[in-house]
């Protein structure tokens, strides 16, 4: 595999864990002992990741000093638009990828299994990750394909025809990186201040030269920490199976 490059995006309040969060960016909320930023680390060091992008927002010195204590060969940077769409952390982000990249959020929570299963999915495509094991809420990003299953049709979480869930990874091979960054330019001046990732990947994928292909991870579950009671799961599932995730 080509030079890889992880984003891992956590600019934002993580207001919705309300008082779980105990005032503290979702980054370094812990979960089983661990900061959350400590999981994503993890996992995009074995997936592969020979270099880590970590863009924060909120309280931005106080998440950069834990994650340069777990890491001080991080490159991490600061978006001070962090309360607008999550877009625009990821165009700080890109101002200093030049490789390819996968995009990581840091709410998210995988067995460190699935490393091996999404490495095996990083070729020279741009490639959205998906699910078919939860049942989706209207708060979950949902996916649909053509009719081959393959590429990327539309993404939102209003979605009512929907074949997949998106799981927020995402993966960019250098030949489309210029691509990219176009396609998040036209999306911020798209959407302002409302601008999200999702937008960008759906121009893409509108896209006949830039085809978005559907990447899989069923079957191997995963931890989302977005709201009390998924933080209190996630604290229960660490207890009984840390390994999985460590």
């Amino acid at each position: 595999m080509q030079n890889l490059t992880a984003i891992i995006m956590a600019a934002g309040f993580g207001s919705r864990l309300g008082e779980h969060s105990q005032g503290l960016p979702k980054a370094i909320v812990e979960v089983g002992g661990r900061p959350l930023i400590w999981y994503a680390i993890n996992l995009a060091k074995r997936i592969g990741a020979n270099r880590i992008v970590f863009v924060g927002g909120w309280q931005y010195d106080k998440v950069r000093s834990v994650v340069l204590s777990i890491d001080s060969g991080i490159e991490v940077y600061e978006n001070k638009h962090f309360e607008w769409g999550n877009l625009y952390t990821l165009e700080e982000a890109l101002k200093h990828v030049d490789e390819s990249f996968l995009l990581m959020h840091v709410d998210h929570v995988f067995s460190i299994s699935l490393a091996e299963v999404i490495r095996r999915q990083l070729d020279e495509r741009i490639v959205v990750f998906t699910d078919n094991d939860r049942k989706l809420g209207e708060d979950d990003m949902k996916v649909k394909t053509d009719a081959s299953g393959t590429k990327l049709l539309e993404a939102s979480k209003q979605l009512e025809d929907f074949s997949l869930g998106y799981v927020g990874l995402t993966y960019c091979h250098s030949s489309f990186l210029a691509a990219y960054k176009q396609a998040v330019q036209e999306a911020k001046q798209a959407y302002g201040e409302k601008a999200v990732t999702e937008k960008a990947m759906l121009a893409l994928a509108k896209s006949v030269n830039s085809a978005v292909s559907i990447g899989d991870i069923s079957g191997y579950g995963w931890l989302e920490i977005d709201v009390p009671e998924e933080l209190m799961a996630a604290q229960k599932e660490l207890s009984f199976n840390e390994s999985k995730y460590i």
